[in-house]
Protein backbone atom coordinates (compact mmCIF):
# COMPACT_ATOMS: atom_id res chain seq x y z
CA UNK A 1 0.00 0.00 0.00
CA UNK A 2 3.17 2.35 1.08
CA UNK A 3 4.61 1.49 -2.72
CA UNK A 4 1.13 2.50 -4.28
CA UNK A 5 0.85 5.51 -2.80
CA UNK A 6 4.77 6.43 -3.82
CA UNK A 7 3.75 5.65 -7.18
CA UNK A 8 0.96 7.72 -7.22
CA UNK A 9 2.92 11.02 -5.51
CA UNK A 10 5.77 10.11 -8.37
CA UNK A 11 3.67 9.98 -11.44
CA UNK A 12 1.27 12.88 -10.42
CA UNK A 13 4.56 15.03 -9.96
CA UNK A 14 6.28 14.03 -13.23
CA UNK A 15 2.29 14.63 -15.11
CA UNK A 16 2.67 18.20 -13.67
CA UNK A 17 6.11 18.33 -15.47
CA UNK A 18 4.64 18.09 -18.73
CA UNK A 19 3.53 21.13 -20.33
CA UNK A 20 2.19 21.41 -23.98
CA UNK A 21 1.51 25.23 -24.44
CA UNK A 22 -0.39 25.47 -27.37
CA UNK A 23 0.14 29.08 -29.02
CA UNK A 24 -2.92 30.59 -30.42
CA UNK A 25 -2.07 31.53 -34.11
CA UNK A 26 -2.43 34.98 -35.65
CA UNK A 27 -3.38 35.78 -39.05
CA UNK A 28 -1.04 37.68 -41.04
CA UNK A 29 -0.95 40.29 -42.78
CA UNK A 30 -0.51 39.88 -46.81
CA UNK A 31 0.88 41.93 -49.72
CA UNK A 32 2.33 41.74 -53.11
CA UNK A 33 5.97 43.41 -53.01
CA UNK A 34 5.87 44.89 -56.89
CA UNK A 35 9.55 45.16 -58.61
CA UNK A 36 8.52 48.12 -60.63
CA UNK A 37 12.68 49.00 -60.82
CA UNK A 38 13.64 46.34 -62.26
CA UNK A 39 11.00 44.20 -64.68
CA UNK A 40 13.21 41.77 -66.27
CA UNK A 41 14.37 40.24 -63.32
CA UNK A 42 10.52 39.08 -62.44
CA UNK A 43 10.44 35.48 -62.72
CA UNK A 44 7.42 33.44 -64.16
CA UNK A 45 5.48 31.83 -61.52
CA UNK A 46 5.73 27.91 -61.84
CA UNK A 47 2.96 25.93 -59.71
CA UNK A 48 5.28 22.86 -59.96
CA UNK A 49 8.20 24.61 -58.41
CA UNK A 50 9.32 25.07 -54.83
CA UNK A 51 8.18 28.13 -52.89
CA UNK A 52 11.25 29.95 -51.67
CA UNK A 53 10.37 31.79 -48.16
CA UNK A 54 12.62 34.34 -46.76
CA UNK A 55 12.53 35.38 -43.24
CA UNK A 56 13.26 39.12 -42.68
CA UNK A 57 13.60 41.22 -39.80
CA UNK A 58 12.80 40.54 -36.05
CA UNK A 59 14.11 37.03 -36.05
CA UNK A 60 16.26 35.30 -32.80
CA UNK A 61 14.42 31.70 -32.57
CA UNK A 62 14.10 29.10 -33.74
CA UNK A 63 10.76 28.55 -36.43
CA UNK A 64 8.50 25.98 -37.77
CA UNK A 65 7.42 25.52 -41.05
CA UNK A 66 4.02 23.49 -41.38
CA UNK A 67 1.79 22.59 -44.65
CA UNK A 68 -1.55 21.20 -43.71
CA UNK A 69 -0.66 20.35 -40.33
CA UNK A 70 3.08 18.73 -41.46
CA UNK A 71 6.05 20.38 -39.89
CA UNK A 72 8.21 20.62 -43.33
CA UNK A 73 11.14 22.58 -41.55
CA UNK A 74 12.55 23.63 -39.02
CA UNK A 75 15.69 26.60 -38.41
CA UNK A 76 17.40 28.50 -36.03
CA UNK A 77 16.62 32.71 -37.46
CA UNK A 78 18.34 35.34 -36.43
CA UNK A 79 18.52 38.31 -38.49
CA UNK A 80 21.99 39.60 -40.16
CA UNK A 81 22.58 43.08 -40.72
CA UNK A 82 21.31 42.87 -44.31
CA UNK A 83 18.12 42.12 -43.08
CA UNK A 84 17.73 38.54 -43.77
CA UNK A 85 17.68 35.79 -41.19
CA UNK A 86 17.40 32.78 -43.91
CA UNK A 87 15.07 31.44 -46.18
CA UNK A 88 13.57 27.82 -46.33
CA UNK A 89 12.01 26.00 -49.64
CA UNK A 90 9.32 24.47 -49.53
CA UNK A 91 6.53 22.46 -51.76
CA UNK A 92 3.33 24.17 -51.43
CA UNK A 93 0.28 25.05 -53.42
CA UNK A 94 -2.25 27.66 -53.44
CA UNK A 95 -5.00 27.21 -50.35
CA UNK A 96 -2.62 24.96 -48.70
CA UNK A 97 -2.74 25.98 -45.16
CA UNK A 98 0.68 27.53 -43.92
CA UNK A 99 1.67 28.07 -40.77
CA UNK A 100 5.09 29.56 -38.68
CA UNK A 101 5.59 28.60 -35.32
CA UNK A 102 8.31 30.20 -33.07
CA UNK A 103 8.36 29.77 -29.02
CA UNK A 104 6.23 32.49 -28.51
CA UNK A 105 4.08 32.81 -31.61
CA UNK A 106 2.21 31.33 -34.37
CA UNK A 107 1.13 32.67 -37.47
CA UNK A 108 -1.67 30.94 -39.96
CA UNK A 109 -2.63 32.04 -43.28
CA UNK A 110 -3.69 30.21 -46.98
CA UNK A 111 -0.67 30.25 -49.24
CA UNK A 112 -1.50 32.83 -52.46
CA UNK A 113 -1.25 31.13 -55.91
CA UNK A 114 0.82 33.27 -58.84
CA UNK A 115 4.24 34.23 -56.69
CA UNK A 116 7.35 32.18 -56.31
CA UNK A 117 9.15 33.75 -53.17
CA UNK A 118 7.15 34.79 -49.93
CA UNK A 119 8.81 37.35 -47.50
CA UNK A 120 8.35 37.06 -44.05
CA UNK A 121 8.76 40.03 -41.26
CA UNK A 122 7.66 40.41 -38.03
CA UNK A 123 5.72 43.82 -37.67
CA UNK A 124 5.99 45.90 -34.93
CA UNK A 125 3.29 44.58 -32.70
CA UNK A 126 4.59 41.24 -32.96
CA UNK A 127 2.47 40.70 -35.75
CA UNK A 128 3.27 38.76 -38.85
CA UNK A 129 3.34 40.44 -42.52
CA UNK A 130 3.93 38.05 -45.59
CA UNK A 131 4.88 39.57 -49.18
CA UNK A 132 4.30 37.57 -52.12
CA UNK A 133 6.06 38.07 -55.40
CA UNK A 134 7.96 36.75 -58.46
CA UNK A 135 11.49 38.84 -57.72
CA UNK A 136 14.26 37.69 -55.56
CA UNK A 137 15.86 40.44 -53.84
CA UNK A 138 19.04 41.36 -53.24
CA UNK A 139 20.34 41.61 -49.53
CA UNK A 140 23.80 42.86 -49.50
Amino acid sequence: MRQLAWLLIVAILLAGCQQNVELDCVSVSESVYVNDRFPTHIEKYDPNSPRIVNFENDFKDTVSVWINDKVVATKYLETKSTGLADKVIIKAQPNDEIVFKTTHSCARFKLCGGYNYLYIRRSVNKGWEVAYSNFSKGYF
